[in-house]
């Protein structure tokens, strides 16, 4: 989760004009502490600030800064909150504390109590970008409430018109959430104005046009995101995808190939590049990936019935098939596809009894096609 974060140097300078100090000795180690933050000298300036705590403990600004040395460069996020915490009991209304909380809470995956915060920031400010747009993350990311999401994503553009990963985030949110694929292509347009060089926003736009069904509109921005971003595995997996669509079997196995040399473990990719090979009739290549993919992920009885096919209908290799088609059935007994493509091997290996069987109950289960078929044939009574 990209969430928007301030610079230290910018807190420091906030937190130095807002607190007078009752105590000298508590506002020297203060600003000491503050000098050695911007110096990036982290352990020193918790000590000093420590130091002025002691000095001085109903200084907010103090537990502040130093909470946000904890959860920046210390990722001590429990002491950071614990900070944060004493900060706005001295300070109730400390909108500030109350942010970078809930950026504590969201870097341990506390989204509740982040959501919680960050609501807060916003009645205390209402012109917040930053609480509006990493509330609008959490919506989006955790809760999967679109509608929420977009509510605020549209609020931190009413504040900052110009950020287009926000305008990248409400499209995907309408995309996802509402499938309006138009305003979600509008957004990403608006987010390429702004920053042409976001690959996620061609990648983003390209997925919507695909979901529109327009294949070289997607083919070009995914093409366009890999010009930017082209060790990203993901998009290549998307733009094989298209050619796959537009019948463009040898383009779709160039871009699984080199999405499998960028995440060579991902067995899906195996998968969808063994059916392009299986689309151009190369059956024994289908059949090689089918298997790189069940030696990933043994457990996908989708896999072993394509494997299967590969074997019926491109090598003839029915024990195979019937082996494979068995193995399906065994990882989900109701397959009723499998059941029926098994008891057509069984048939094309000359065993009818056990094929006739097979095609009966695949019936049961709700696949007929094969029995009027054996039965016009005579294969089956």
């Amino acid at each position: 989760m990209m969430i928007l974060r301030v610079s230290i140097a910018a807190l420091l300078l906030i937190a130095m004009n807002m607190f007078a100090f009752a105590d000298d000795a508590g506002e020297a180690s203060f600003k000491q502490g503050n000098e050695y933050s911007e110096k990036g000298q982290y352990d020193k300036a918790i000590a000093e600030y420590t130091k002025s705590i002691q000095a001085n403990p109903n200084a907010a600004v103090v537990y502040y800064n130093r909470g946000n040395i904890f959860a920046r460069f210390k990722k001590d996020y429990d002491k950071a909150i614990a900070d944060y915490n004493a900060a706005i009991k001295i300070k109730p209304n400390y909108d500030e504390a109350y942010n970078n909380r809930a950026r504590a809470y969201l870097d341990k995956q506390d989204f509740e109590n982040a959501l919680s915060d960050f609501s807060k920031v916003i009645d205390m400010k209402p012109d917040s970008f930053d609480a509006y747009y990493n509330r609008g993350l959490i919506y989006s990311q955790q809760r999967h409430d679109y509608e929420l999401a977009v509510a605020d994503f549209t609020e931190a553009l009413r504040i900052n018109p110009k950020h287009a990963e926000a305008y990248n985030r409400r499209g995907f949110a309408y995309a996802k959430g509402q499938h309006d694929y138009d305003r979600a292509i509008a957004d990403f347009t608006e987010a390429i104005k702004i920053n042409p060089k976001l690959a996620l926003s061609y990648h983003y736009r390209g997925i919507a046009f695909a979901y529109k069904k327009d294949y070289d509109k997607a083919i070009a921005d995914y093409t366009r995101a890999i010009r930017i971003d082209g060790g990203n595995a993901d998009i290549y997996y998307k733009r094989a995808d298209a050619y796959a669509r537009k019948k463009m079997p040898d383009k779709a196995v160039a871009d699984y190939t080199k999405c499998i040399s960028l995440k060579p473990d991902d067995a899906d990719t195996y998968n969808m590049r063994g059916l392009a090979y299986a689309g151009k009739k190369e059956y024994v290549k289908a059949i090689s990936d089918f298997t790189a993919s069940i030696n990933i992920n043994p457990n996908n009885e989708v896999v072993y019935f394509l494997r299967a096919l590969a074997f019926q209908s491109g090598t003839k290799n029915y024990a195979a098939a019937i082996a494979d088609f068995t193995m399906a059935i065994e990882i989900r007994p109701s397959y009723s596809d499998a059941y029926e493509s098994r008891g057509l091997a069984y048939i094309e290996a000359g065993d009818s009894e056990k094929g006739c069987a097979d095609i009966a109950h695949a019936c049961e289960l709700g696949s007929c096609s094969a029995v009027q078929f054996t039965k016009t044939s005579g294969k089956c009574k």
